[in-house]
């Protein structure tokens, strides 16, 4: 009987990559499969919503990497994708939750207790007062600040409809563009990978010609020579 469990799912997606010769960027995508698997493996969603909750509020978790092992799972049919994003959004949204509250209530203290001082305090101040709603839209995709940003929104008091509003479409635009995108892109990579190789031999013609013709108007124009 076929093996229906994510592990299996990922087992059969590490064997299709052993057994051929890949590019470097799918042999990563295969140590990352194999780093993940016991996790997805063994607790399912579960795994993917505690994993991205607890990164959203500073411990190390590989929230992001599971998003992506589960999403490209999900693409081959061992879990469903619905359920992968609404969990992965869910935890982007607590977690920082939990962080911005946590801040508010250490507050200033916090920071000096972290011998941050008192002229980084009015800095970082500043820069929130001014960069602070694209920051949380942004933050969940570098590392650092996807753990950290919930606390600095609080412990700069951020007013807190204005960290929802934004935290919302953050952790939309995360969870969409890494779980939603590693979907589609599992499901079209064979035909995107045709289609690339059809369209090499037109790309590098008209790279060349480009610089052929950069190169015959700075001549003409005596720019080549001067």
């Amino acid at each position: 009987m076929a093996d229906q469990t994510a592990g299996g799912w990922l087992r059969q997606a590490n064997a299709a990559l052993t057994n051929h010769a890949v590019p470097a960027w799918e042999q990563d995508l295969k140590h990352v499969l194999d780093r993940v698997q016991p996790y997805l493996d063994r607790y399912g969603y579960a795994a993917i919503f505690v994993a991205i909750l607890v990164e959203g509020f500073g411990l190390l978790a590989p929230g992001q990497t599971l998003l992506v092992a589960a999403a490209l799972l999900a693409a081959k049919g061992g879990l469903q994708i619905t359920w992968v994003l609404f969990w992965a959004f869910l935890a982007a949204l607590l977690g920082p939750g939990i962080a911005y509250l946590l801040g508010r209530w250490g507050g200033r203290p916090l920071l000096l207790r972290l011998r941050v001082s008192e002229r980084q305090v009015y800095r970082l101040e500043g820069y929130f007062s001014t960069y602070g709603p694209g920051l949380i839209l942004v933050a969940r995709f570098f590392d650092g600040l996807r753990q950290l940003h919930g606390y600095l929104a609080g412990i700069m008091q951020m007013p807190a409809n204005r960290f929802a509003v934004y935290s919302f479409l953050g952790a939309a635009l995360w969870t969409g563009f890494w779980g939603g995108g590693a979907f589609l892109l599992d499901r079209h990579l064979a035909a995107l990978h045709l289609s690339w190789q059809s369209l090499q031999p037109w790309f590098w013609g008209l790279t060349l010609s480009g610089c052929l013709a950069g190169l015959i108007y700075l001549w003409r124009s005596g720019r080549l020579s001067r």
